[in-house]
């Protein structure tokens, strides 16, 4: 078993600071953002606000708009199909072109992922938590129930990406992966920490989740909350042996969001409030951060490229004046600061990651005179004022904004 022990201490993390430069592009003030989602072809953006629901083109250019009637219950939006058409909301699909309703289900489940294919969606009994419903996306016809032969604890099972298993937790320690047809228990994993997030990996082989264990006082890496000494972790698990690849540990506080990079290069995590690191996940090693002002992030989310993140922002929740006044003072955002933004970021930027989208993009052999034959920072203009000049019919959906963000990351990078 490979372990990595990275433990980070109080001196490491007050080096994580802000970087301005680190936004590439923000949309208009919103008001409190709930939930956002980015399309797999990279040519939606949904956004769930208090004042309703909001689809965007790549650009920020809005589609669409959904006012929320009750201003009392705002309406939350789960997440959008693979090829952007269709969102789903806590009980219902909806056009993403249009936002009118296509489908209802009964309100005691919540909808939950769309399949690959985005024929079907599952659902979950927020109640009972003991059968996963597969739905027909296009008709709302139940196509199956799953019913698992264990009793699930409340950890929303993720679907991997063929759509043939689920992964839950066991009473929140053990790893499980059920059968997606049958239910049945197909591997068992137990686990000493208490689990909370699941991810898959992009081609279905690792499952990166968090935990976190009471441990003795001196433990490295734990720390003293409400009086118990924790400690924090992230694992990255080979789904097929159950090997533990990787551990990160020592982690300043808990887990709020685990994300895969689309190539499965990177691993993202959302740590407290506002604490963001990237991490290599062929190495375990930390490759860039970046730290928010308190109680402000409210989510995030690679691209379907993986050559940016999109982030929300609530600016002014849970934030004292001082607080408020010294974000104001080093941030860019414009406005009354009442509401939220949606921004969009360049995490790791590097010659070897460009490449590596270029390459996904299929567009190594257009690019090469620019970028590949010699990969100097000089190139970058020229290979921008390239891929402006592809056409649609050159570059797939969402993938010249990503390639562009990055070379201007790496020239501002340069520049300081």
């Amino acid at each position: 078993m490979k372990t990595l022990l990275r433990l980070m201490t109080g001196l490491w993390i007050s080096a994580v600071i802000l970087i301005p430069g680190f936004m590439q592009a923000q949309s208009e003030q919103l008001s409190s953002i709930y939930w956002f989602d980015w399309s797999q072809d990279g040519t939606r953006i949904g956004v769930a606000s208090s004042d309703g629901i909001r689809i965007y083109d790549a650009d920020f250019n809005l589609i669409a708009f959904r006012p929320q009637p009750d201003p009392t219950g705002a309406i939350s939006l789960r997440s959008l199909s693979p090829d952007g058409s269709r969102l789903a909301t806590l009980h219902e699909i909806w056009d993403s072109n249009t936002l009118e309703t296509l489908l209802q289900f009964d309100p005691t489940y919540i909808l939950g992922e769309w399949s690959s294919d985005g024929r079907y969606i599952s659902a979950v009994s927020p109640n009972t938590v003991r059968e996963i419903l597969i739905f027909d996306a296009e008709t709302g016809v139940l196509a199956r129930t799953v019913t698992p032969q264990i009793p699930l604890d409340g950890v929303i099972p993720a679907w991997n990406p063929d759509n043939t298993q689920f992964a839950t937790t066991e009473n929140h320690k053990n790893l499980i992966l059920l059968s997606a047809s049958t239910g049945e228990v197909v591997a068992r994993y137990p686990h000493e920490d208490v689990l909370n997030t699941l991810a898959w990996s992009p081609d279905g082989t690792k499952l990166a989740y968090d935990g976190f264990a009471q441990v003795e006082p001196g433990t490295p890496g734990s720390h003293d909350v409400g009086g118990l000494i924790v400690r924090y972790s992230v694992y990255i698990t080979d789904v097929v042996t159950g090997q533990i690849l990787y551990t990160i540990t020592g982690l300043p506080d808990g887990v709020r969001n685990l994300i895969w990079s689309p190539d499965g290069t990177q691993l993202l995590t959302e740590i407290g409030f506002g604490m963001i690191f990237v991490w290599d996940t062929q190495t375990g090693q930390i490759i860039d951060s970046y730290k928010t002002p308190p109680y402000l992030l409210t989510g995030i989310e690679y691209s379907p490229i993986g050559g940016r993140v999109i982030m929300s922002f609530n600016p002014y929740i849970n934030m004292d004046l001082p607080n408020r006044e010294a974000f104001i003072a080093q941030s860019t955002f414009t406005g009354d600061y009442l509401g939220g933004l949606i921004q969009l970021a360049v995490p790791a930027p590097s010659l070897e990651r460009l490449r590596r989208l270029t390459e996904r993009c299929g567009m190594a052999d257009v690019t090469e005179g620019a970028l590949l034959a010699q990969a100097e920072l000089n190139t970058l203009s020229a290979f921008i004022q390239q891929v402006e000049t592809l056409s649609d019919d050159q570059i797939p959906p969402g993938c010249a904004a990503d390639l562009i963000a990055v070379a201007q990351a790496l020239q501002a990078q340069g520049e300081e």
